[in-house]
């Protein structure tokens, strides 16, 4: 039986938007639920992310530390966000850590929700992250997040060579979500093709034909070139014959 009514008044926080709600509630119970943070992916839908801090006195770290271990003092909270996930068909995900520079600094754990019920967390997904690790796959779904793109576009694994933002892949190739000016598909004006441009984001050269007719290497390093007053962000090359 889910138990929003028991949620107790909100407490201390050094944010204006709490002591607001809590200024007008006058220690009444609040009905409400804060969001850590709320995102929508283009192909993901929504995810809810709430963050769970391990103090430094506190004995577990991020990585030994979960709800289930203090459920009963938390349990309304993860069940009202709980339900919020479902009713907007979106991930939560729990992200125990600790502060940097701390002892535990360099654990993240990561838990991603399938399952919960009135008693606990009954089905999940655990990931053990380091910090530098987190950050990058937090930076890349951040990443995602930030553009709409076509439905029949899907997201690589690939970074951008110019500006390491996600590489996304639609019917007319591959390009940057991150819109820098790097021309993926082209040099010189000539089609490197998906198979060429996917070699390249892997390492490795390629080659085609300019529309000059000659040989050219394409090498998996970026060049600007300026012509006409502008910069063009494109694959280096070296002509072949």
């Amino acid at each position: 039986m889910w138990e929003s009514n028991k949620s107790k008044p909100l407490g201390h926080d050094d944010t204006s938007g709490f002591e607001f709600v809590k200024e007008l509630l006058d220690g009444d119970p609040t009905a409400g639920i804060n969001f850590d943070r709320l995102q929508r992916h283009p192909q993901k839908g929504y995810i809810i992310f709430e963050w769970l801090l391990c103090e430094e006195s506190q004995t577990v770290t991020p990585f030994s530390s979960h709800p289930k271990k203090y459920w009963n003092k938390n349990k309304t909270k993860f069940i009202s966000l709980w339900r919020v996930a479902r009713d907007l068909n979106a991930t939560l995900y729990l992200v125990n850590y600790a502060k940097a520079g701390t002892k535990a600094a360099d654990e993240v754990l990561l838990i991603k929700v399938l399952d919960l019920n009135d008693s606990g967390i009954q089905k999940e997904e655990i990931r053990q992250f380091t910090r530098a690790d987190f950050q990058t796959w937090f930076r890349k779904l951040n990443q995602e997040c930030l553009f709409s793109i076509d439905d029949d576009a899907q997201f690589t694994d690939y970074k951008c060579p110019n500006c390491e933002g996600v590489v996304a892949k639609n019917d007319s190739g591959f390009f940057c979500l991150k819109h820098c000016g790097m021309n993926l598909m082209k040099v010189y004006g000539t089609d490197i093709g998906n198979d060429g441009v996917e070699s390249l984001l892997k390492g490795d050269p390629c080659e085609v034909y300019t529309k000059k007719g000659y040989l050219t290497q394409v090498l998996p390093r970026v060049q600007n070139r300026f012509i006409n007053g502008k910069t063009y962000i494109q694959w280096e090359t070296k002509t072949i014959k």
